[in-house]
């Protein structure tokens, strides 16, 4: 190719070049113009445009400056004045956001109402409440050694009983119980041998006494296996009353009135060390709950008689019968039982020692 056709080439690219440009500078220079036309079109001029004033926030679909957003609170989200959110596509974007915060305050709220009604009463939550009931018997007295009908005679216990009671002691020495006994002496000195601790805040129940058994008291079997009235009352308990004693629904009405202000006593603790806390999410609702799985335990000690043993052990298992159970002096058991409110169930029993 020769100079000048190389001349008229260079050239007539440089006009094209020029000619590319002055058309982009031009619709470059000419974009606030349209911008301007089509905010006259909506109505949306400049002389129109003002600053809102604070707590106004202006309509969507006007296009213009909004200062509402949403605040979260117990109540849910509202909206209050604070927070600018620009117009046309950020303001899409903000109204996307506000819904979306929206949802996860109704969720918080709800888990809340929800996890509020496994609160209790005056507080208390209603988790579920492991109780550990240490029932047992006094330690032995000479009346216990001679096989003498004793409820209302208040005899001690022989000093040889300390020896019988240590592994209950041992049982119970990690532990920090509630504690109920008889007020009788033989009951009040084996709870203080036995939990010197939980003797100084124990309950002294007189519903939990022995049955009465009126002139047969500090008798033997020896001593009445030729009464008839005797005989008839071991055949049927539940019919016969001793003479000048204590009839069996008698009996078996305050031992369930004792056994159910024991139970009633078993309220909640402190959560365990092993529950998470659980914090809303929204930002104005800092409440603070405790894992529903979170189970608190409560031991409860009960000293009692021989015969109110068998009576509440038979409250704890209705099936059962009032003789299925041998419990010797300084023995008895371990019931294991669950409270989820006012509800009882009872899951296993273990030997005391």
């Amino acid at each position: 190719m020769s100079a000048a056709a190389w001349y008229f080439t260079a050239v007539r690219g440089a006009g094209l070049a020029r000619a590319y440009a002055a058309r982009w500078v031009a619709a470059v220079m000419s974009l606030p113009r349209a911008v301007g036309h089509r905010r006259a079109a909506r109505g949306d001029s400049v002389a129109n445009r003002r600053k809102p004033a604070r707590g106004e926030a202006r309509d969507a679909t006007t296009g213009g400056n909004s200062i509402a957003f949403t605040r979260c609170s117990a109540r849910g989200c509202r909206k209050s004045p604070g927070k600018r959110v620009l117009s046309g596509r950020s303001s899409a974007v903000s109204q996307s956001a506000t819904r979306s915060k929206q949802m996860a305050c109704d969720r918080s709220e709800a888990l809340h109402k929800g996890l509020a009604r496994n609160r209790g009463t005056a507080g208390n939550r209603r988790t579920p409440v492991l109780v550990r009931l240490y029932v047992a018997r006094h330690g032995v007295t000479r009346a216990n050694v001679e096989r003498r009908y004793v409820s209302r005679s208040d005899v001690p216990l022989l000093p040889e009983a300390g020896a019988a009671l240590r592994p209950l002691r041992r049982k119970l020495a990690a532990r920090r119980p509630l504690a109920f006994a008889s007020d009788m002496r033989r009951c009040v000195s084996t709870l203080a041998q036995v939990c010197p601790h939980g003797a100084q805040r124990a309950v002294f129940d007189e519903r939990l006494r022995e049955l009465d058994f009126g002139q047969w008291e500090g008798l033997t079997y020896s001593d009445l296996q030729a009464d008839d009235h005797y005989r008839a009352w071991l055949d049927n308990m539940e019919a016969v009353v001793p003479p000048g004693g204590e009839s069996w629904s008698s009996f078996e009405a305050r031992t369930a009135d004792a056994w159910q202000a024991i139970l009633a006593s078993a309220l909640v603790r402190s959560p365990s060390k092993g529950s998470k806390p659980w914090v809303s999410r929204c930002s104005k609702v800092r409440r603070t709950f405790r894992s529903p799985r979170s189970v608190p335990l409560k031991d409860i000690l009960i000293v009692t008689h021989g015969g109110v043993v068998r009576s509440l052990y038979t409250l704890a298992w209705p099936e059962a019968s009032f003789w299925d159970m041998t419990v010797p002096t300084g023995g008895g058991y371990i019931i294991i039982a669950q409270r989820w409110g006012r509800q009882w169930r009872f899951l296993r029993t273990e030997p005391l020692v």
